[in-house]
């Protein structure tokens, strides 16, 4: 970081605050620039001098960490984006030829869709007819195994490896915002 040594603080604030500017002007990419300012900063003028003195595994740690909550600040805005709503199975069948796909037609409370989903070795056909589940609703549609799906079904791994539904405690309607 060149320029005058009187202001070096100065000096690296303005040089990561313009990089995140150049990475892109939406909020997260400042504050990212501005984090990452800030930790030089704080590491220029205190950790260089004890740096020698701390295990190289807990530096690891350390810069793991930071580097982790660099990430989350570019994520965060993302999260916002997400449309998690309530639907309703009303059909559902294997897709041919595959072991693990399930073709799921869903009412969202504002349209009809249809939903592939890799869920055929937890759940049945029978077992989604009229199931309530969530769904992350506003994703790209793609193309599975020939099908257009539109959307992706909120579920959690146990320990054992099984698929479990992400849903409401009670039944509530269709298309419901979760968040």
């Amino acid at each position: 970081m060149g320029g005058n040594r009187r202001h070096q603080a100065l000096n690296i604030f303005v040089v990561w605050f313009l990089t995140g500017m150049w990475h892109g002007a939406s909020w997260n990419f400042i504050i990212w620039g501005v984090y990452f300012g800030i930790i030089v900063t704080l590491e220029k003028y205190t950790l260089l001098k004890i740096k020698r003195f701390i295990p190289s595994v807990l530096l690891h740690c350390y810069s793991m960490l930071l580097v982790i909550i660099g990430w989350g600040i570019f994520y965060f805005d993302d999260f916002g984006k997400m449309d998690i709503r309530t639907a309703t199975v009303l059909e559902a069948e294997r897709v041919p030829k595959t072991d693990k796909l399930l073709k799921l037609t869903i009412d969202t409370g504002i349209d009809r869709r249809v939903i592939v989903s890799g869920i055929a070795e937890y759940y049945t056909p029978e077992d989604m007819v009229g199931r309530q589940i969530c769904i992350l609703a506003n994703l790209k549609p793609r193309v599975i195994k020939g099908i257009e799906s539109k959307g992706m079904i909120l579920m959690a791994r146990q320990n054992d490896g099984t698929m479990r539904f992400i849903t409401p405690q009670e039944t509530v309607v269709n298309g419901a915002e979760i968040g």
